[in-house]
């Protein structure tokens, strides 16, 4: 018996099994590491992209609102996320951040059997919308059509700045009848863009904010009494004939001016028989000059050549006596544009005989033919669409130095070398209009507009350089529609269009605000900001319309115009922050 005891202990045969039952559970459980590390660690990469993603997707979603972006943002974690983990996310939102935390539990495989807990598992991710981009057109509207709308033949450069629109309507932007494709650094509407623009609209855009909505506008002071009444023409009439054909010794020298004789012959010929809706074409025009400037004899010469030779006095093709003899302005003249007979007669009569009388205080600007006088209110075409402009009567010529106040009724500007000094100028219940080639500069200003008929026209080739105020309130506004109803004075907003049209420009360093009153900018040759470094458009609604070598060229270069900088921010973008 002792010798098998002996034998048993002593013999060593199936220690393998021996050591690998006591192993076993080690290698189970490495292997059971290793197998669940792989999966853990796949799923922190599922959950981490999924997370990127998420919220990516929600913070660059600006049409839905922040409380919306939770569950946004928690749709498009399970829309990416492949994984096995139940997980609990919760997530925190700014309106311009969107952070997502993703926490779970790891069961490991035979973690219970060899004491090893479950792994939690959790990851989180934000990202951050950057808000660099200044844009340089908005349209506030909430609900227009075309509230941003590029028509015709004009050409449109924002290079270093954004077009953006508040509209939710499906052509917010509308670029369709636009021969040029707009380019902006970028676009963005609430609603939607037709037509082509360069690059392509971004999606998905919230409503920006009106910058200069709780800007107080300049206080209304009393009317600045040199311009309350216009100034009237002050002219002469000799009264030496009656325009018969006696013969009469009759001044060298008309007595009467173009423009009164032009507005006299208006009212004759009830406009149609000079040409176009505002009188003479260049044509009828010059001949009717040549008329004016001849001598009061030569023109009872005229006459009679008339009368030998017919209603139109041709003297080129065939040659009578009764052209020469006299100083005839006619013989190289186009027979379409000769003053019939009767017109001719008449500009004697005018000249030299019974006046017709104009209305009373009718200023130069209507004599002259650039103003019409409507029903009592004076009214110019000169813009791209021939529609009626009012113009204020207050009106002065050149070589004038304009101080800061409140302009009742507003003002027209109708000259050159005219200089605003630094100031708040108010234009109230009444336009601000530079007409007819006017030439001004202003420097440090704000043009405030309040009441009815309170807009800004830039008509007729005219050019306005403005610089915006650098301090103050009204700080970057070179034009500002004051809307702020809780103030003193007359601050109702009203509806109107402003215009800087006819070939007029602005050379402008600061921004337009016309939050609820609409901007167009329209005709041949127009142009804006082409000479400016900063430049921002806001209005209710914009149009931009213009005939061949017509632009826009807008930048916000606010270092370099020395004015703050233009407002506001656009959304270009997001980025992961962690």
């Amino acid at each position: 018996m002792k010798h098998v005891r002996k034998n048993f202990l002593s013999n060593e045969s199936g220690q393998i099994g021996v050591i690998f039952a006591l192993s076993v559970l080690p290698l189970l459980a490495l292997t059971s590491a290793a197998v669940d590390y792989s999966k853990i660690t796949n799923e922190r990469n599922q959950i981490s992209n999924a997370l990127d993603a998420a919220v990516l997707a929600a913070a660059n979603n600006n049409a839905i609102t922040l409380d919306a972006k939770d569950e946004y943002a928690a749709t498009h974690f399970n829309a990416n996320y492949d994984g096995g983990l139940q997980l609990a996310l919760s997530s925190s939102v700014t309106s311009d951040s969107v952070r997502l935390v993703a926490r779970g539990t790891h069961q490991m495989t035979f973690g219970s059997i060899v004491g090893i807990g479950d792994v939690p598992v959790e990851d989180s991710s934000a990202a951050s919308l950057s808000s660099n981009n200044t844009i340089c057109v908005l349209a506030l509207s909430e609900d227009a059509p075309n509230s941003i709308a590029y028509d015709s033949d004009l050409e449109f450069k924002a290079t270093n700045c954004s077009v953006h629109s508040n509209s939710t309507s499906a052509s917010a932007i509308n670029a369709e009848l636009n021969i040029h494709k707009p380019i902006a650094k970028s676009f963005c509407a609430v609603g939607g863009v037709t037509g082509e623009v360069e690059p392509h609209s971004k999606g998905e855009c919230r409503s920006v904010a009106d910058p200069y909505e709780n800007v107080v506008g300049a206080t209304i002071e009393t009317c600045k009494s040199e311009f309350s009444l216009h100034d009237m023409n002050d002219e002469t009439v000799n009264d030496a004939g009656n325009g018969s054909s006696e013969d009469v010794s009759l001044p060298d020298q008309n007595p009467v001016k173009m423009g009164s004789l032009i507005y006299q012959l208006r009212e004759l010929y009830d406009l149609q028989g000079l040409g176009t809706w505002r009188g003479p074409n260049n044509g009828t025009r010059a001949a009717i000059k040549a008329v004016q400037e001849l001598s009061g004899d030569d023109m009872r010469q005229l006459l009679r050549a008339y009368d030998s030779y017919g209603e139109n006095l041709n003297c080129r093709d065939n040659p009578l006596p009764a052209c020469y003899g006299f100083n005839n302005p006619f013989l190289n003249t186009d027979p379409d544009l000769i003053p019939t007979k009767s017109m001719v007669a008449d500009i004697f009569n005018i000249s030299y005989g019974d006046l017709i009388p104009p209305p009373e205080d009718v200023p130069d600007m209507v004599l002259d033919g650039h103003v019409e006088l409507i029903d009592g209110r004076f009214y110019s075409r000169n813009n791209a669409d021939n529609q009626l402009v009012p113009v204020s009567a207050n009106a002065t010529g050149g070589g004038i130095v304009l101080t800061p106040g409140t302009y009742c009724g507003g003002l027209t500007i109708d000259g050159i070398s005219v200089r605003f000094k630094t100031g708040d100028y108010v234009f109230k219940d009444g336009p601000l209009t530079f007409l007819n080639n006017s030439q001004a500069t202003a420097n440090l200003v704000t043009f405030g507009f309040t009441g009815i008929g309170a807009t800004l026209n830039v008509e007729g080739g005219s050019n306005l350089t403005i610089k915006a105020r650098t301090t103050g309130p009204r700080k970057g506004l070179a034009f500002m529609q004051i809307v702020d109803r809780d103030s003193a004075g007359n601050r109702t907003p009203t509806p109107g269009v402003n215009r800087i049209a006819g070939g007029g420009s602005v050379s402008m360093s600061g921004t337009a605000y016309f939050p609820e009153q609409s901007l167009l900018i329209s005709g041949e040759d127009s142009s804006i900001g082409s000479n400016s470094s900063a430049v921002g458009l806001i209005a209710n609604t914009l149009e931009f319309r213009g005939n061949r070598g017509s632009r826009v060229e807008l930048d916000v270069d606010h270092v370099k115009a020395g004015i703050p900088p233009i407002e506001p921010r656009a959304d270009d973008g997001v980025r992961l922050i962690e």
